[in-house]
């Protein structure tokens, strides 16, 4: 029996190959203009990247690749939840097989690049701001009921000096962050199923990324942070070229009548809004350049911070107030909200 495969997939392969031309797929990184095609297989992947090991976790408790393993699952069920969305409508899936794709969803939104970084800069944050609790509570733990060695109290000294002054910060380490993706994911999967979903037949032009569940707040929202799956208007995920699953809030929802197609304006404006979307990677068919001709800003950092705002009923307290900024935050150029149509 060989080793487990150590180059693990941000984005199903079975979903990648739904753009796959001649086995292969374009992959596009928008920060860089760099365009390359290759097979599925060999893209979006990183390193051990959902390996749940350390020194600190007993493998025969926890199997490094436990999460590796769930996804595989989860996949298998997802690719046929959007078959089957692809022939019929919502409602008349089995409902099993829906709450799969639930989880399938959830997976997607937590276990790329962009929730592992956020967390980790909301900890690096937190560590920050509370540096002299921190350390405070490090010199209380040299109180306990076993007396520590000069050297130990040393050495918790000067931890704890090095967090104060904040030449040290303390960071979670990467499988609680892979942990943390898989707990998210549990309470996620109500929020899709709260929404209303229609599934649009657009030209076959539509692109995704390695964040493809994109998060569309609407009218109302600030353009520069990205909106909170409660009360974003719509949710959308590219399924193939030619089709896209649209996920309203239930007073969003267009009227049933409403035309599901859409243009091809309309499809670039979720196009733009999908590569926008993403943090390294966009994926289209080799034929076409689509994350080429659509420009978008730079990569935003993981975290923004509000000004500092005061608390009321606490003493000297103040609140900072943190987001997820998209590639609009501070453009010189912001676009309408994309589909016109869902907003009137």
């Amino acid at each position: 029996q060989g080793s487990p495969a150590r180059k693990h997939h941000l984005v199903p392969r079975s979903y990648l190959d739904r753009w796959v031309e001649a086995d292969k797929v374009r992959v596009t990184e928008p920060d860089t203009q760099h365009t390359y095609v290759a097979a599925p297989t060999a893209v979006a992947r990183e390193t051990d990247y959902y390996r749940l090991e350390s020194e600190d976790i007993d493998a025969a408790e926890i199997p490094p690749l436990l999460f590796e393993t769930l996804l595989s699952d989860v996949e298998g069920h997802g690719k046929t939840a959007i078959d089957e969305l692809l022939a019929r409508s919502p409602d008349e899936i089995d409902p099993e097989l829906m709450a799969w794709f639930f989880w399938y969803l959830s997976f997607q939104f937590t276990r790329g690049r962009s929730f592992r970084e956020q967390q980790r800069r909301l900890a690096q944050r937190l560590s920050q701001l509370n540096s002299g609790i921190i350390a405070h509570e490090m010199r209380e733990s040299l109180h306990g009921a076993i007396i520590p060695t000069a050297d130990e109290v040393r050495s918790v000294e000067r931890v704890a000096d090095a967090v104060e002054d904040g030449t040290l910060i303390l960071m979670p380490q990467e499988p609680s962050l892979i942990d943390l993706s898989m707990r998210a994911a549990d309470g996620v999967g109500r929020y899709f199923a709260s929404r209303e979903w229609v599934v649009y037949r657009t030209p076959p032009i539509l692109v995704t990324c390695d964040e493809p569940v994109v998060v569309i707040g609407g009218p109302g929202q600030p353009r520069g942070r990205r909106g909170h799956l409660a009360d974003a208007g719509v949710v959308i995920l590219p399924l193939t070229p030619s089709a896209v699953l649209a996920m309203f809030r239930p007073d969003r929802m267009p009227p049933p009548t409403a035309v599901t197609e859409l243009d091809h304006a309309e499809t670039l404006d979720l196009n733009r809004e999908i590569i926008a979307n993403s943090v390294r990677w966009v994926f289209d068919q080799p034929s076409r350049r689509t994350a080429e001709k659509l420009r978008v800003p730079l990569a935003p950092p993981a975290l923004g911070e509000d000004e500092p705002v005061e608390v009321v009923n606490v003493r000297g307290g103040r609140a900072i107030r943190v987001y997820q900024p998209t590639r609009w935050d501070g453009a010189d150029l912001v676009p309408d909200w994309p589909v016109a149509r869902w907003w009137r």
